[in-house]
């Protein structure tokens, strides 16, 4: 029997008033709370509450800077957001066995994808906040698929790879570490024979990093697109905000680094790539691309006779310029880089028959 059961749900903070006592307490101490509300965004703060449309009475949470969260009851007309629902369906919500189904995350479950017959495995990996789905066009390219035989996979929580069962929605970071060993663990699995990897944005940061632990990998080469040795740029919370909509600021953040010549139809595409990824994903692919990722101590391990590096940028990238990739790329001994003409932060997909034109095979 639930302890709800046999009270008025007229008044949501009489109903409930044994819980409210302990939310406080029990929501400073949820992780999956703190991942929502540890964010910059929340400069001032916010109230938001929940109750019952026959009574005004709400349960008033207040979440302040520094993660700080304050539980009272009050009028709903304090709020920067209210839930309401009729007093039946919240006896529902909180009844001991409620109709709605919930779910659980079990495992990683990481979904790749193979193109091509020709000798030379590649290994594309996706940008920050995006998915494998960015090489659709350069995978199905004929020229492509007869020289290579193409991977490309989702990272965990990405796309079509599910999260682990420890993922805490909004609680998402990346590393080096985790990054270079999700590519390790996907040329082990797959039983890739010394293949080459190559990714944009983010993606080129690590490929970088692969090219410095190429024994530990398995590489036998990288093509770093739209990368450099270290990028700093000042972190904002926009795209981890509960006043903003990711699905909107996102891909209109981003739309601004692509080619203005790229066709319409590839810019929409990732655009909604952009758009459709979970809450956090994109800002904790950040934490490794700008500042979290640095090689400038490291070049010189790099032995391009065991792993060569050859840098690929496109000219209308503004955040990892052409001149940034060059200036790393004269820092490695052996090391190649070539502009991009016409192309931008996401190569592949802007404007994949330019792209492959460029490969340096």
């Amino acid at each position: 029997m639930s302890a709800f059961e046999n009270r008025s749900w007229d008044s949501l903070p009489d109903a409930i008033s044994s819980s409210v006592k302990t939310l406080n307490h029990a929501l400073n101490d949820d992780a999956q709370w703190q991942a929502f509300i540890r964010t910059d965004a929340i400069s001032e703060p916010v109230i938001f509450g929940i109750r019952s449309s026959a009574i005004d009475d709400a349960v008033l949470v207040t979440v302040g800077p520094g993660s700080s969260t304050v539980v009272s009851c009050g009028s709903s007309s304090r709020c920067d957001f209210v839930l309401v629902a009729e007093p039946s369906h919240w006896e529902e919500f909180f009844s001991a066995h409620p109709r709605a189904p919930y779910t659980s995350f079990v495992g990683i479950q990481v979904g790749p994808s193979f193109h091509g017959e020709g000798p030379q495995e590649i290994m594309f990996l996706h940008t920050a906040g995006s998915d494998s789905r960015q090489y659709h066009a350069v995978m199905n390219d004929p020229t492509m698929r007869r020289k290579c035989k193409m991977i490309a996979f989702d990272l965990p929580a990405h796309g079509r790879s599910f999260p682990g069962e420890n993922h805490i929605p909004g609680n998402y970071t990346n590393t080096e570490d985790a990054y270079v060993g999700a590519v390790r663990e996907m040329v082990k699995v797959l039983k890739l024979n010394k293949p080459i990897i190559c990714g944009a944005s983010m993606a080129g940061q690590v490929c970088i990093a692969v090219a410095i632990r190429a024994e530990e990998v398995g590489a036998g080469g990288t093509i770093p697109l739209q990368a450099c040795d270290y990028l700093a740029m000042e972190r904002h919370f926009d795209d981890k905000s509960p006043f903003i909509n990711q699905s909107l600021f996102n891909p209109n953040w981003i739309y601004g680094v692509m080619a203005p010549s790229a066709p319409l139809a590839n810019k929409k595409l990732i655009w909604h790539l952009y758009s459709g990824q979970a809450y956090g994903i994109f800002h904790g692919d950040l934490d490794f691309y700008l500042g979290g990722f640095d090689a400038r101590s490291r070049l010189s391990q790099i032995d391009v006779k065991k792993c060569p590096v050859y840098f690929l940028t496109g000219e209308f990238d503004w955040g990892t310029t052409p001149d940034m990739s060059h200036a790393t790329a004269v820092k490695i001994k052996g090391a190649e880089f070539k502009r991009m003409h016409g192309l931008g932060h996401f190569p592949a997909t802007e404007n994949p028959s330019i792209f492959v034109c460029n490969f340096p095979f």
